[in-house]
This record gives C-alpha cells, structure tokens and sequence, in this order.
C-alpha cells in the first residue's frame, strides 16, 4: 500500500511562490493573500455479503493541496483592479482487492478584472480561465479548459432608468480538440424603470452564437422578455389592486456541416414543485408542493432539498421529489438538468440514483425509462439526466440522499439542489433548422373590503398564460374568494374563508371548491385552543374528489417552565373513487425547569383506512414517541440528544437517535470539540445504520486554523453490511 505522503512538484511551488512575491510592491497601496490548505483523508471500507459468507476491504489515502492567491489595488478612487487564482492538486492512493491504483487531478482558476466605477456609470472588463486535468489508469486522462473573457457596463442613475450591459467570449476545448471545441459571444441587456408610482418595467435582451467545430455545429440563439408590474390603492384602501405582465420571445436558429450534435430547446415551467416522501407516499402516488425557488432562474440559491450524506448520517433517507407544473408541453422533454449548490467529485457523482415520473394530475405518476447513464457536467454545477421522449403537465425527478459510507468526501456533506430546468435534445438531423417562440403571461387581484366595520373580503386572481409559438396553447385561471373574521368575545375569534378555483386548458375544464372555518380563543390565562374545520372538493375533466379534516389543539403553560400541547383531528378524503378516512392525535410536554437544561416529549399516532375503486382494502396505523434535550451548563459546554421511535401496520419499529455535544477549553473558543453519534431502524428498507463522529477545531493563530475529523459508519442493508472509517485532517493557513 502506498503510504499517504505531500507530492508537489517544485516548479509549481516556485511559480507561486514568484507571483506572491511579484504583488509586494503593491501591498502598500492594497491587499495581497495567499491561503495554504493541505487535507488529508484517509478511507477505509470493508463491505461484507452475508449470502456469500465474504468479506472485501477497499482503502482510499487522498492528499488535497489547495493554493489560493488574491491581489487587489485602488489606482484612485474610481479606479481598482484585481486578480488572483487557485491552484488544487489531489492526489488518491486506492487499494480494492489488491489491486493498487493512484489518480492525480489539477484544477486551476485564474482570474484578473479591471474596474472603473462612478456615481453613475461602471464599466468593467475581466478574464477567467479553469482548467481541469485528471489522470487515471482506468478512464482515458483527459484535459478540460475553459476561458471566459468579457467587458460589462451600467447606467444607475438616482431615477430611471436602470441599464446594464454585458458581453462575453468563451471557449471550452479539450487537449487534442477531439471531444470539446466550442466558441461562443453572448451578449445581454437589461434595462429597468421604475417609478415612484408603483410601477416597474422591465426589459432583458439576450445573444449567444456558438460554433461547435468538433460537430460541426453553429447555432444563435435570440431571447427577449417584456414585463411589467403594477399595484395601487382605491377607495381610502378599501381596494387593492395588483397586477403584473410579461411577453417572452424565442429564436433559434441551427446550420449543420456534419451529421453529429444535437440541439437544445428548453421547455419553461409555469412553477417549480418539490416534495420529501413521507410515509404513506410513494414516488408513483404523491402530491407535490410549490417550490418557485426550483424554477426562479437563479441557479445558486438553494431550494431546501439536500441530496448530501448528512441527512443519511441522521437517519433521514426519504425520496426527495422536485420538478414542475407545465401549462402543457409543446413538444417533447428528454432531458432534465438538475443544478446544485457546489461540484460533486466523479467518485461520488456516479453514487446519485435518478428516477423520472410523470403526470397529468400531481397525484398518479408514471415511470419514465431513463435514456441513458446520468451525467455531472465539466464546467456547470448540474446533473445532466437523459430519458424517453414524454409529454406531461407535470415532471419531475427523484433521488435520495447519499449513503452515510461516503462521509469520506467532505465536500458533499449537503448537496442543495438550486434549480430544474426541461429541454428537448434533438439530433442535429432532426431538428429544424429555425425555431421560434412566444409566450405572454398576465396575472390580476383584487382585494377588497365589504364591509368598513367588519373584516370581510372578497378576493378575485385571474391569470392566462398563453403560448403562441410553435403551436397555440394556453392555461386559464380565475380565484374567486370570500374571508370573514371577528371577535365574538373578549376571548373567541371566528373566520371563515370560501374559494373557488376554476382552470381551463386544452385537456378542459378542472375546478376546485375550498372552504374552511376556525373558532380560535384563549378561555384563561395561558391556554390557548383552536377548533378547525377545512375541507376541498375537486372535478373537472382531469381532477375528481373530496377532502375534509376536524381539527382541535390546545396549548397551555401549566406552571413557569412547564408546557403542553395536544392536537386531535379526523380526515375523511375520496379520490377518483377510492375512499380513505381516520383519525389521528399527538400531545407533547415541554418542561424547562432551569435556563441551562430543556426537555420535549411527544407521542403521536394516526390511522388512515382506504377502500373502494374496486380495489383491496388497506389499513394504515402509525404510532411514534419522541423526545429531546439540550443541557448546556456553561457557555462552553453543550449536550443535545434528540430520540425517536415509531411504528406502522405490518412492519418492524424505526428507531433513530442522534447524540451531541461540544467543549470549547479555551477562552474565546480557540479549541473546540464536538461529537455526535447516529442510530437509525428504517423498517421500509430494513436498513440499519450507525455513524460516530468526533471533531476537533482549532484556532492556532489568528491566521492558522486546523479541524480534524473522524467517523465510523456502519451500515446493514441485508444481505449487504458496510464498515466504514475516515479520518480527514486540514489546515487553513492565510498568509
């Protein structure tokens, strides 16, 4: 086995070493860093088949080397520049089944941008360039470089208007210009102007043309949005209204030379959905919530659903479910990109498991066959997954977290999912040389107030979505809403709300009814009580069904420190025939009994009867307990421990418990120590698993921090059981 030892190439230290040396002079006048950040991991595993009675041991050592250098400098007030780079060399030492193999990785980053900036305008130009280059005895080594420069400029004046440009060149090859060897100029435009009226508009123009010399390939791609937003005030407030529009125009165009490629058409939603499986759920019979972070366009801000170990760690391996609500597909999706917080290793992006489903209903799923392995893309943050050719008012994909054996890869403790985004991938032979299209989307409210001594409101939402190009497609909607409260005495509080939601596509005509009522008081002093009744009723020529649900809760403080809550409610539900109804209750105690020590437990069950749509009855009964508490005596120590326990019909009890704690010795928390411990019984998978982590972090200098970690995992899947250590030491040096 080779040993885990530094391998750095002295020329690579020198060249660092004469750039930092090269910023001196300038210090004077502004910022110059270099950050030094060696890890060290070492992973052991040894997985054993108890139906083959064996037992295999694979060991990874990694050497990770990270060199980050920045320079900054004001020439004058209005003037500054600034450059700097990363240089990250990993180093992998495997071991499975005797057999010996060693990969090498660089990347590097470079990147310089010269700044002028007044009250008014900016302008800028910058560079960037990233080179990936890997090496390994089992895949073809390869080397990826990408390098974008550009120039941007803005107008920001006091009042409107608002204008910012920018303009860009990249290219992105491989070594040889075999596999990748493109060139692209973008260019975008957005103009704002707003008001002190409340009105926005705004206006965003984009350009791209790309020549793809490996395929052969040019295409230009031509996209501008118009949208505008407005709300005010009528009838001393009594009415507010709000609406808000946008046109969306399209145009691409496709010339080929060679008979390989394809091209790309996205498919945009009309919002983004999301949803973590819980039981009784299944990827084929689930409802999914709106998620507009998933659809918003901004591929860096996380949409809540972690896809890292850290939930497996905890015992959390429940489906994750994200995707989106078309008005109606146009032509048909194939391809799914699902972007991500950060870049996942090619060791561990290939350990991700997609299923694809679709829908006409957001509640019956079918499964779409995937079209091919899933890929990580080279230089984007994003999974690429490839399927059959499907037309659907609602997508969407499904994964898991990662296993808790991969705690190895400390970069992919949480991997956010950011964004989904559709396309339509066809054949440079199949798809039309010249595309366009065109869409407009329109939403109204009104809000207004009956009554001027009462709290009575009528609310109307109209909305349209219309696409005119390729073919004509639309999707209506019109909410019609009536909301009454008032206090019936000092004590007592009534409201009662009504709905109706009206939909029209080219599949028809789908309403819904939704209605609700709540008398909510406080009788005495610290109790508080709350009786509900909602329920929806739901037709059309896609959607059919009824939901009704009681419910009662209370919570009260009995003495100082000491709480209770209960909640006890009956649902009663029938959906495309098929009838499900029970009853349900939870009631949990919280005592704190002195401000460094707190105690919460809970016990709760459910029951939920299905039958009817000439299917078998079902019966499903769930029982749980759970408890939880922190103690931290002093502000450098803390304890926390949180159990639960549950129960469904016809299978083994879950079990999962996590376990923490810190100490920080020193004053101000220079060293601090922390571990936890996990203990899960997933009764749906039969999978148990087990992970123990201590950590050390500490502050060795105001500019020299090191952590080091630790943790065992053992994971039973029946009749696979896993071993798994790692041990990760780094250190962060600013110099």
């Amino acid at each position: 086995m080779t040993t885990l030892a530094p391998r750095i190439r002295a020329p690579r230290i020198r060249l660092w070493a004469a750039a930092l040396a090269a910023s001196a002079p300038g210090v004077a006048r502004g910022d110059a860093s270099l950050g030094v950040e060696p890890t060290g991991t070492i992973s052991i595993i040894d997985t054993t088949d108890n139906d083959r009675d064996t037992t295999t041991r694979s060991r990874n050592d990694t050497l990770d080397q990270r060199y980050r250098l920045s320079l900054a400098r004001e020439f004058t007030e209005t003037l500054r520049a600034g450059a700097g780079g990363l240089l990250q060399l990993t180093d992998t030492w495997a071991t499975r089944e005797d057999l010996d193999t060693r990969t090498k990785a660089r990347l590097a980053n470079v990147y310089g941008d010269l700044v002028w900036q007044s009250d008014t305008f900016t302008a800028g130009a910058d560079y960037r360039r990233r080179q990936q280059v890997s090496r390994n005895p089992t895949f073809a080594s390869r080397t990826l470089t990408n390098e974008v420069m550009g120039g941007y400029g803005s107008f920001t004046p006091d009042g409107p208007p608002r204008v910012n440009l920018r303009l860009d060149h990249q290219t992105t090859w491989d070594a040889r210009h075999a596999v990748q060897d493109q060139t692209s100029n973008s260019v975008k435009l957005d103009a704002f102007y707003d008001t002190p009226r409340p009105l926005t508009l705004q206006y965003a123009l984009g350009y791209a043309d790309t020549a793809d010399r490996v395929h052969h390939l040019d295409l230009s791609q031509f996209t501008q949005t118009t949208s505008g937003s407005y709300m005010t005030t009528l009838w001393e407030d009594r009415v507010i209204l709000a609406t808000n529009a946008a046109i969306n125009h399209g145009r691409t165009s496709t010339e080929a030379t060679g008979a390989t490629g394809t091209t790309a058409t996205q498919q945009y939603p009309l919002s983004g959905l999301s949803l973590v499986e819980r039981f009784p759920a299944t990827p084929a019979s689930s409802t999914l919530i709106p998620n507009t972070a998933l659809a918003d366009g901004n591929l860096s801000a996380s949409a809540n659903i972690d896809l890292g170990y850290n939930p497996s760690r905890l015992g959390d391996t429940a489906n994750r479910h994200f995707g989106a609500e078309f008005s109606e597909l146009a032509e048909s999706v194939n391809t799914v990109y699902v972007w991500v917080d950060r870049t996942v290793p090619v060791e561990v992006a290939s350990a991700f498991v997609f299923s694809v489903y679709s829908s006409n209903d957001n509640v019956t799923w079918q499964s779409v066959a995937l079209g091919g392995s899933t890929i990580f893309a080279d230089f984007a943050d994003r999974f690429e997954v490839s399927f059959n050719d499907t037309r659907a008012r609602f997508l969407k994909v499904v994964a898991r977290p990662l296993p808790a054996n991969y705690a190895a890869f400390l970069d992919v403790a949480d991997v956010n999912v950011t964004e989904v985004q559709f396309f339509s991938m066809l054949p440079v032979r199949r798809a039309p040389t010249s595309t366009h299209s065109l869409n407009t989307v329109v939403n109204a409210s009104a809000r207004t107030r009956l009554m001027t001594s009462e709290a009575f409101f009528h609310e109307l939402t109209l909305s349209a979505a219309n696409q005119l190009l390729p073919e004509r497609n639309a999707v209506y909607q019109a909410r019609n809403g009536l909301s009454y409260s008032r206090n019936l005495l000092s004590w007592l509080g009534l409201g009662v709300r009504a709905a109706r939601l009206d939909t029209l596509t080219r599949l028809g005509h789908d309403w819904a009814f939704d209605y609700s009522s709540s008398l909510a008081g406080s009788p005495v002093a610290n109790l508080n009580a709350n009786l509900g009744y909602s329920g929806a009723v739901n037709g059309g020529a896609t959607r059919s069904g009824t939901t009704n649900s009681l419910t009662l809760s209370s919570t009260a403080e009995l003495y100082p420190g000491v709480a209770a809550g209960t909640s006890a409610f009956y649902n009663f539900a029938v959906v495309k025939r098929r009838r499900s109804a029970g009853p349900g209750a939870t009631v949990s105690v919280s005592l704190a009994p002195h401000p460094t020590f707190t105690l919460t437990s809970g016990l709760r069950y459910s029951l939920s009867d299905q039958w009817g749509a000439g299917l078998p009855r079902r019966r499903f009964e769930t029982q749980g307990v759970d408890a939880s508490t922190a103690f931290a005596p002093i502000s450098a120590l803390y304890l926390a421990a949180n159990v639960t326990r549950s129960w469904a019909t016809r299978e083994r009890p879950r079990w999962l418990g996590n376990y923490s704690g810190g100490f920080s010795p020193f004053p101000g928390g220079a060293l601090q120590l922390h571990f936890s411990y996990a203990e899960s019984v997933d009764a749906l998978s039969r999978a148990f698993s087990r992970t123990f982590s201590p950590s050390l972090h500490w502050r060795i200098a105001p500019k020299i921090v090191t952590n080091a970690t630790y943790t065992l995992a053992f994971v039973d899947t029946e009749p696979i059981r896993t071993r798994a250590s790692t041990f990760a030491c780094n250190l962060m040096v600013v110099l």
